[in-house]
């Protein structure tokens, strides 16, 4: 996949690829994810020149999901209200960013290669933070939500969640930005040396948060734009001991 080498394909190529995630912890039950990761089509374009295209997730989550399976507490110290408080928190997050890329590969001499990557960053995401609170009462009558049960002097306390309140926060983003990566390659019958670097152009987000309440509702709106930075600069050596034997080293700076 390295820009400044696919000028060897003498063939057209389709790749894709498919992937499997799978996420266990003790606080929220287990996550499993299959999703295609990328798909890309390369064909030569003329004697040792090869164009491609393609596309890949660069920063992306489909579909995670977190619910607390069991309510958490805040003590009397550190209420607001002076009382103690049962909350349970839904998390959800879905969307990303993702990358259409197009490829140039040409082999400029017989020692020399070079090879251009030009990206264009898109993605919407959606967060969803939905906090449910409730106030601990105690209760010799067992209704409603139970937080549990205390014996005392041979009588059952029920531990009970009332008034129950809902804040929620979701945000919805827009992505858009692009990528140039440049790579040069020097080969040798024994050795190759690569040098690559990244610029990133600006990065623009649109976010919309919506917060509400119970009875309220507020919603912002916000525009940010990173600027122009150096993203990655990569070195790469590799020497072949012989035929079918060899060793690479690379070094990444992102």
């Amino acid at each position: 996949g390295s820009p400044s080498s696919l000028w060897r394909l003498a063939l057209t190529r389709f790749t894709i690829h498919s992937g499997f995630n799978y996420l266990s912890t003790g606080r929220f039950p287990e996550q499993f994810q299959h999703n295609l990761t990328s798909f890309s089509l390369l064909f030569p374009v003329g004697n040792k020149k090869v164009f491609g295209f393609g596309m890949q997730p660069t920063y992306r989550t489909n579909k995670l999901e977190i619910t607390d399976k069991e309510f958490q507490f805040i003590g009397t110290d550190e209420s607001i209200t002076g009382n103690p408080i049962a909350f349970k928190n839904n998390y959800s997050v879905d969307g990303g960013i993702s990358e259409l890329f197009l490829n140039y590969s040409r082999k400029l001499s017989s020692n020399y290669s070079i090879g251009i990557t030009y990206s264009f960053l898109f993605g919407n995401q959606y967060i969803d933070d939905t906090l449910y609170t409730y106030d601990v009462q105690i209760s010799t009558i067992q209704s409603g939500i139970s937080l549990g049960d205390v014996v005392e002097n041979g009588d059952t306390l029920y531990l009970l969640a009332t008034n129950e309140e809902m804040t929620r926060a979701r945000k919805y983003r827009q992505f858009s930005g692009k990528i140039l990566t440049l790579e040069s390659r020097y080969t040798q019958p024994k050795q190759e040396w690569v040098i690559r670097a990244s610029f990133n152009g600006n990065i623009d987000v649109k976010t919309i948060n919506v917060q509400s309440t119970e009875n309220t509702a507020l919603t912002n709106y916000f525009n940010n734009s990173s600027g122009a930075i150096i993203s990655n600069i990569g070195l790469g050596y590799q020497y072949k001991f012989a035929e079918n034997l060899g060793a690479i080293l690379e070094l990444h700076k992102k």
